[in-house]
């Protein structure tokens, strides 16, 4: 008992001993401490230019720096600007030397020591503890937008025959109980294009937390149709086949509130065999009747709208579609769409087939020589047909202009617009400056729709078209060019370095340029019942088959002496 009152000086003797010892050693040992935080020093820049390395990496790939990753490297720059004057041992020793003059030699070392040992050996201890991890989450693949993926031909025009239904497409999709609209045109109008503009405006009004899309053509591809919708949601696919996609992409697909965009349907499509279910949980089933699409069941509906929009426990979870197609039928009896969610994309009126002609041939404000009724009607209201007439107008006067649309308008009827495009597609085929540029366009038409640009050079390349092109990278080169001149001449689209494209329009056209110049026997979705008469067969430089049913399988001998391509894709 008699020791009680001590025990609280002891305490504090013990701590002013501690902080006294402690302050010593700083001193005494400030050398240790140097060199101890000089090799952290080492080991964090060495480190430090580990990760830079794979950042670089990450970036070339165009990847993201993943938020951690940042932040580690924000703090090494901090720590190694704190530590800037310990790589200065010159003036480290005129510091804290014993024969720089008087006693401040002890307070530097103190100071110095201090700061080595306590403020910053721990943390860059810690940072070059935490490096494996950084190294194994330094990046990530880029968030990939619908933009990204989906990129406008150039800068978006707005047409005002368009603005009203691109709002009652998007009124549509922010009613709770509309799970599918539909929308129709013929080839050439700008459906994808129009649904593109509908997609960036939902997203970004945020009335999706995803927006992707595939383009389904007329023989689908089950497996293309599930990769663009994964790329899309940013899932990855292992090893599984077509049935295990379907359900991930079920189970993804029900996580967020997405709008899934299927372009260009040319006939029925079991959406549950890709993934795209509507559960009982939904708030709309997908198996549309004809019952329900009739407007005697309008009051129904609209109870059931209400009754949705006003239950705590419907979310925003699930898939919402877009549908394309050429034809309203298939819309309408294929895929059930009801017939108050079908629209159909206007033809261009006489103003906006102005605006867009102005442009692609970058004409000003000025009043046009020629009548812009005549360039309407030539057209047809599609937007494809004015950009090939643009550009193949755009290097000429405009007195040429007013006499080329005026001959055009002389020529056939109006509705005729597939004869019209086959024509301004031969005009732009025979303006190409060399033989060797009009034998790729033609080889192109008879590829798929998004081809592979290496494939190109293999086909150009071992039929020898190319002309004094001995190797595979020459080869390339030249093919580079050649895409490019195209695209110039609106003939071609390329929306990557990797891929190329042609429009439907052009494609026909310029398969019938090569059935009638350079007797290709062309035949694309049909069914093959009879082969060509012997006589005509050897006739053939070439013969293209895309996606032909052949009744009667392949001839047993086939004559062609003058065939150098045989293209059943």
């Amino acid at each position: 008992m008699a020791d009680l009152p001590f025990k609280p000086v002891e305490k504090v003797i013990d701590i002013v001993l501690e902080a006294s010892i402690r302050q010593i050693d700083y001193i005494v040992n400030y050398k240790d401490h140097e060199e101890e935080l000089k090799e952290l020093i080492k080991t964090l820049e060495s480190n430090k230019k580990t990760v830079d390395e794979q950042v670089q990496v990450a970036k070339d790939n165009a990847e993201e720096i993943t938020p951690v990753a940042q932040d580690w490297l924000k703090r090494v720059e901090r720590k190694m600007e704190e530590s800037k004057e310990f790589h200065d041992d010159k003036m480290l020793e005129s510091k804290t030397s014993c024969f720089s003059g008087g006693c401040s030699f002890l307070w530097n070392r103190r100071q110095l020591g201090r700061k080595a040992k306590k403020i910053l050996a721990p943390t860059i201890k810690q940072l070059n503890q935490e490096t494996p991890d950084i190294l194994a989450n330094i990046s990530h693949p880029p968030a990939v937008t619908f933009a990204d993926s989906n990129p406008l031909d150039g800068d978006y025009l707005e047409f005002e025959s368009r603005k009203g239904i691109i709002e009652k497409i998007l009124e549509q999709l922010k009613d709770s109980t509309v799970r599918m609209v539909g929308l129709h045109g013929p080839s050439g109008v700008g459906k994808t294009s129009l649904v593109k503009q509908i997609a960036k405006q939902a997203g970004d009004s945020k009335l999706f937390d995803k927006v992707v899309m595939a383009i389904v053509t007329k023989d689908p591809d089950l497996l293309k149709v599930q990769q663009d919708i994964a790329d899309g949601l940013r899932l990855t696919f292992g090893n599984e086949g077509e049935n295990g996609r379907a359900t991930l992409l079920r189970k993804r697909l029900k996580q967020e509130n997405t709008l899934v965009i299927l372009d260009d349907l040319w006939d029925e499509l079991d959406f549950n065999k890709i993934g795209i279910l509507f559960d009982d949980d939904d708030a709309v089933s997908s198996h549309v009747t004809s019952n329900e699409r009739n407007d005697s069941g309008s009051k129904k509906e609209g109870e059931e709208k209400m009754a949705i929009e006003n239950s705590p426990s419907t979310t925003r979870r699930g898939c919402k579609i877009l549908v394309t197609s050429r034809y309203k039928e298939v819309l309408r009896g294929k895929i059930n769409v009801k017939e108050k969610l079908i629209f159909s994309v206007p033809e261009l009126d006489v103003k906006d087939t102005l605006t867009l002609f102005k442009k692609v041939v970058g004409m000003s404000n000025e009043i046009p020589k020629f009548k812009p009724e005549t360039l309407k009607n030539y057209c047809a209201g599609l937007p494809m047909a004015v950009i090939i007439v643009g550009r193949s107008l755009m290097h000429k006067s405009e007195s040429e202009w007013e006499g080329e649309l005026e001959r055009l308008k002389n020529q056939q009827g109006s509705n005729e617009v597939q004869k019209y495009m086959e024509n301004h597609v031969k005009m732009g085929y025979d303006h190409l400056e060399s033989e060797e540029l009009k034998s790729i366009f033609l080889v192109c038409a008879q590829m798929y729709h998004q081809s592979l640009i290496v494939e190109l050079v293999k086909y150009c390349y071992g039929l020898g078209i190319l002309n004094d092109v001995h190797t595979l990278r020459g080869a390339r080169q030249s093919i580079s060019q050649s895409i490019q001149m195209l695209k110039d001449s609106g003939l071609l689209d390329s929306t990557s370095n990797d891929h190329f494209s042609m429009h439907d329009i052009v494609r026909d056209a310029a398969l019938s340029i090569a059935c009638k110049n350079q007797n290709v026997f062309t035949l694309r979705n049909k069914t093959l019942d009879v082969w060509p008469h012997k006589e005509q067969l050897e006739r053939y430089s070439a013969i293209y088959l895309h996606k032909c049913h052949i009744v009667d399988g392949l001839p047993e001998r086939v004559n062609c002496p003058h065939q150098s391509l045989s293209s059943p894709l």
